[in-house]
């Protein structure tokens, strides 16, 4: 009855709450319906369009590293992380189409919006959490390559990067499998009308088990990934113009280079990987950081729930880019990888 109450009262908690924040004129912003769904549909327009774009890219990806073989441990991670983001820009397409079908009262169907979120979000928190620790596996290794160049293969040999590739997949299935165990939808009926939608049924147990699966499965290995790239990368960066000024240098010894050309080259792909994913993910890091200092920066919240729900499509959008164009720089970087492309996808391998 609770869930039907609600779904005919509002059908919409979000918007329920910038109804209640036009009408009266409190909340954080006080902006209007309409100045909502404009904003909503640009977002939602960039988003969508940055998504449908990645898509294709990251299939590419998983076909030529897995044609290129995985002798290499870097080819598993990179492979991986195209799974990862491809999975987060399919359920970006299908998220963001519900999304828009629903404001424009296109479908016959009824999904709440803010249900349709909750639906979503662990699959978007999975791909992050996967993402996130395949990017500091990659600057792991590479660093380790730098700093230990003949030991590099003998630590990170390809049974053992399976295996921490293993334990990720792992993770992001405990994620699945506990939120969707925990979610109860019901379909309702809006009185008087032919209308009929899902909601969820909001337990005390059920949003207790959503707060404990995002920080568990999505917010602590991002940050923890987030952390280990930022040191990663400024670490190769140091190390990679080092490597520049003594290859310079006519009197330099080749041995304490240590370090081939090759590995340089796939050192730099590592490095401009890691840059994005650190630009990229940065909105993400502050929105997290900022709702464990104040709760209250929630969604849900009838204050502060438009502008969050704002930033975080905004935050989305970054994560789009970061997944989209990875592509380019393994294209610029990696000439094994280029002459594979050409030849699967344009017949001739580029002279």
């Amino acid at each position: 009855m609770a869930a039907r109450s609600r779904f005919a009262a509002s059908s919409n908690l979000l918007l329920s709450n910038i109804s209640h924040v036009d009408g009266e004129g409190y909340g954080f912003f006080a902006f209007s319906l309409k100045s909502f769904y404009t904003l909503e549909y640009i977002l939602t327009s960039i988003l969508l369009g940055l998504a449908s774009f990645g898509v294709l890219p990251n299939v590419a990806n998983i076909i030529v590293f897995a044609k290129m073989g995985f002798a290499e441990t870097i080819n598993i991670m990179f492979c991986v992380l195209s799974v990862a983001d491809l999975v987060y820009l399919s359920v970006s397409i299908i998220a963001t189409i519900a999304i828009k079908l629903n404001s424009e009262s296109i479908q016959t169907v009824f999904i709440d919006i803010y249900d349709l979120t909750l639906i979503m979000n662990p699959w978007t928190w999975a791909s992050f959490g996967l993402g996130s620790c395949a990017t500091a596996l990659i600057a792991v290794e590479r660093s380790v390559c730098i700093a230990l160049p003949l030991k590099v293969k003998r630590i990170f040999t390809r049974k053992r990067v399976s295996a921490a590739i293993i334990f990720f997949f792992g993770l992001t299935l405990a994620n699945l499998v506990q939120s969707y165990a925990t979610m109860n939808l019901q379909w309702v009926t809006i009185p008087g009308t032919n209308q009929t939608g899902l909601v969820m049924n909001y337990t005390a147990y059920f949003q207790q088990m959503i707060v404990i699966a995002m920080f568990a499965f999505s917010v602590v290995p991002s940050l923890t990934s987030f952390i280990v790239v930022s040191v990663g990368t400024v670490f190769l960066v140091v190390k990679l113009n080092q490597s520049a000024q003594w290859r310079k240098s006519s009197t330099v010894d080749v041995k304490k280079i240590g370090v081939s050309n090759k590995e340089v080259k796939v050192i730099r792909s590592a490095v401009l990987v890691c840059i994005v994913f650190i630009v990229c993910f940065t909105p993400n890091v502050c929105l997290v950081a900022t709702m464990v200092i104040q709760p209250r920066l929630h969604i849900a919240d009838i204050y502060f729930g438009p502008l969050m729900y704002i930033l975080f499509y905004i935050a989305y959008i970054f994560q789009s880019i970061s997944s989209s164009f990875n592509i380019f720089i393994y294209l610029k970087t990696s000439s094994r990888y280029r002459e594979t492309f050409m030849l699967m996808f344009c017949r001739a391998p580029k002279k």
